[in-house]
């Protein structure tokens, strides 16, 4: 399911801005891999985990 979603959205992603193409060129997209885990229900949680997702991944 997730290769799906993956290579679907890369897809249109690819068609919606075809500069990206420039920097990846053999169209990967997406890293190999992907994480899963389950947070709940509970809108805060969910709305933090999304707000920090910048400062997460960001590079130091």
């Amino acid at each position: 399911l997730l290769q799906i979603i993956k290579g679907s959205s890369s897809y249109l992603v690819f068609r919606l801005c075809p500069n990206l193409r420039k920097r990846y060129p053999k169209g990967h997209f997406w890293n190999e891999g992907y994480f899963c885990c389950s947070i709940g229900s509970n809108y805060e949680t969910v709305f933090e985990y999304i707000k920090n997702q910048e400062l997460h991944h960001s590079f130091h």
